[in-house]
């Protein structure tokens, strides 16, 4: 018994043995098998499947497509890396400061003597304006802001964000290598925010430019920049969403969750095989501040096209047909009879407009332009702004329940122009969307020739201009005492309301820091002068 008993003690440790050697390793191949990450996975799924697998590594997983081994026998199992595609595009980002001479007026720019007042502004929790120091020297530039940009060209083409250049008097430009030079503008297109500068000299390392309309959402992106003045900052996350419009340009916007701040601006968006996809322009924040994962790009498919337009004109020439749209909502899709909410609603045709010429009338629903599919309202603006002037287009549309073709010729926007096709939607807490008068309001309305302003056309439920009662249908004639005479106007007006708001929020905040307290931000009273009908009143609007 003594025997046996032993044997089965030594058949027991060897099992256990066994158990103890190789069953980790059973349970790390089940894994990486279940996975999808076994180089022998063709004997156990279809090569259908397998592609679709390792489709899905490339986008969003812990392997990346750049981390291929050289060996196909070879079982890749690299954990999640981003080095390879920031090393690539590392070489081709700038930082950008912006000089300017300083204001004289209370709410302007933060005076800065050097770079390193710039970065104290970020770091220094004791910063002061370097304004109020005696030594400053006011008669020259001096820098007010910084971002990011990239090149494109070997012979020092940028992109950035329009809006960096703001009173810009000289544009200084950091590369990877430590080397300064002086940029000049080449163009500049406030409606995409994309500016073109150009630096002297020669081989230089340009990024690829690559194709945002092969984005997907979940797919892996990296953002390079300067954030808050920390040069060459990488950043990853996922498009959480594409064609996201935001504006009265309606350009659609490229959503990431990537880590976006101030200085990030004119950055460039990337894939993992290093290749720009879109330019960071602005982010979505609360109260304070700072990135809460709502970032946006403009795709740079819309970016080769303006692009090559301020190379060639130092401008952006759009195509334009004299129209505004909106969007068309399940109920609107319903009562015009459509399945589905599909296209854009033309609102107004322009007297005498090249559409009008070609016998669009509103009501009419635009399923196809030039032959490219309208899914979204948004997407026809962009459509006919990138068509070559003097050019012809045809349109599907959907008219009285049935579809038919018009053929339109495709004009140059006028700037002049009243902009009917881009109607301005203000995104503050204002709420308000507005457009110009034209003639058939004049109409319409029985308004004389000498009333200027903008018509409200649609209001943001519970938005400011909502709970001070100001109504679709009015036109706004002056704000506190600035008479109105067009959307430029009202935009500029608008602009610095919010930026006055966004000043005493800050002190306000900064304030409750440092004393410990919770003062609320009070607000400002600003007075509408509208017409409501034939009655001109005027409106108390409370913003803060």
């Amino acid at each position: 018994m003594k025997h046996i008993y032993s044997i089965k003690e030594n058949l027991l440790a060897v099992f256990f043995s066994f158990l103890f050697v190789y069953f980790p390793s059973i349970i790390s191949l089940n894994a990486k098998m279940n996975n999808g990450l076994n180089v022998d996975q063709q004997q156990t799924i279809s090569a259908d499947k397998s592609k679709q697998s390792m489709q899905s590594i490339s986008d969003f997983s812990t392997v990346l497509p750049f981390n291929k081994s050289k060996n196909k026998q070879e079982t890749t199992s690299h954990v999640l890396d981003f080095s390879v595609p920031i090393q690539i595009v590392s070489p081709g980002v700038v930082t950008i400061y912006i000089l300017a001479k300083p204001k004289t007026n209370a709410l302007s720019l933060k005076r800065y003597e050097s770079l390193q007042d710039l970065f104290r502004h970020f770091f220094d929790k004791n910063n002061q304006t370097p304004s109020n120091s005696p030594k400053s020297n006011h008669s020259k530039p001096v820098p007010v802001a910084l971002g990011t940009g990239f090149l494109i060209s070997k012979d020092g083409y940028i992109i950035t964000n329009d809006h960096l250049l703001h009173d810009a008097e000289e544009i200084q430009v950091n590369l990877h290598d430590r080397s300064e030079y002086t940029a000049k503008i080449i163009g500049r297109d406030a409606l995409t925010d994309i500016a073109l500068l150009k630096i002297e000299g020669s081989n230089f390392k340009p990024l690829s430019l690559g194709n945002s309309n092969q984005l997907k959402v979940g797919q892996w992106v990296l953002a390079m920049g300067t954030p808050l003045g920390l040069k060459y900052t990488a950043s990853h996350g996922i498009v959480s969403y594409l064609n996201r419009p935001l504006h009265a340009n309606l350009l659609p916007f490229i959503q990431t969750d990537i880590a976006i701040n101030s200085g990030n601006s004119g950055g460039p968006l990337i894939d993992l095989d290093g290749k720009v996809v879109g330019i960071n322009s602005q982010i979505y924040t609360v109260q304070g501040g700072g990135s809460i994962g709502l970032s946006f790009s403009i795709p740079v498919n819309e970016i080769k096209y303006v692009v090559d337009q301020l190379k060639k004109n130092g401008e952006v020439q759009r195509g334009w047909i004299g129209v505004s749209f909106q969007d068309l909502t399940p109920a609107l899709a319903k009562s015009f009879h459509l399945k589905l909410p599909k296209g854009s609603l033309i609102s107004e045709v322009l007297p005498n407009s090249p559409a009008d010429k070609a016998g669009f009338k509103p009501g009419d629903v635009i399923l196809e332009f030039n032959k490219e599919t309208v899914n979204y309202y948004y997407e026809l603006a962009s459509i006919i702004a990138r068509i070559p002037i003097n050019t012809e287009a045809n349109a599907l549309i959907w008219r009285d329940g049935k579809t038919m073709q018009l053929t339109v010729n495709i004009a140059k926007k006028d700037d002049s122009y009243p902009n009917h096709s881009f109607s301005s939607v203000e995104q503050s807490k204002l709420g308000l969307q507005v457009r110009e008068l034209n003639e058939k309001d004049r109409d319409d309305l029985a308004l004389k020739n000498t009333v200027q302003g903008v018509i409200i056309t649609d209001i943001i439920s519970d938005s400011i201009g909502d709970i001070s009662n100001l109504q679709k249908g009015d036109i706004i004639l002056k704000i506190s005492g600035t008479v109105i005479t067009g959307i430029n106007v009202y935009n500029k007006v608008i602009k610095k309301i919010v930026e006055f708001s966004d000043n005493e929020r800050k002190k306000v905040e900064n304030d409750n820091k440092k004393e410990g307290e919770n003062k609320q931000i009070q607000g400002k009273e600003y007075s509408f002068h509208i017409l409501r009908g034939q009655v001109s009143q005027f409106i108390a609007v409370t913003y803060k």
